[in-house]
């Protein structure tokens, strides 16, 4: 099924200039946690337009704070049945790995992410990378695709040889 986009938003800054709005301070920059650009008052308005639209929402997320509101938001606005409707398209989607991957996915939330976008996590004091979920990722994504019969977006990964 074919669906233009109704609005694309970016949600926050990129971890390469530590603009991305994260959980927890970044390591080398103690009291900086990076920026939203919207306050969860105006995610809520976004996303409640989402809900009455025939149009797809996409929005590029860099963090896991922002990605953590963006659940947060949905998860009260509606119950996962209706977002896995309305097919929320995030890009890039570097803070969701762990239980937040699990909960986008329950939400039907469709992730963008192109390859030479995955490794800018390298921190292991915030946990896994996105290069150590990138395998598992990519199959629970097909599994689930298959299972809903949707088509994942984005491009096959290669193989990095070093970093």
């Amino acid at each position: 099924e074919f669906r233009r986009v109704l609005f694309r938003s970016i949600l926050d800054g990129t971890p390469f200039e530590s603009s991305a709005f994260l959980l927890e301070d970044y390591a080398d920059r103690p009291g900086w946690r990076g920026r939203a650009n919207y306050s969860e008052v105006q995610l809520r308005e976004i996303l409640t337009g989402a809900l009455t639209s025939q149009g797809q929402l996409a929005m590029h997320d860099g963090g896991d704070g922002t990605g953590e509101m963006l659940l947060l938001v949905m998860g009260e606005l509606a119950p996962p049945e209706r977002w896995r409707q309305v097919r929320v398209r995030i890009e890039h989607s570097e803070g969701l790995i762990g239980d937040r991957l699990a909960r986008a996915a329950e939400f039907g939330v469709v992730i963008d992410q192109q390859p030479i976008h995955l490794p800018v996590v390298v921190d292991p004091s915030r946990g896994p990378s996105l290069l150590d979920v990138v395998d598992s990722r990519i199959e629970y994504g097909c599994k689930a695709a298959e299972d809903r019969g949707k088509a994942l977006i984005g491009k096959a990964p290669r193989k990095v040889e070093s970093l």
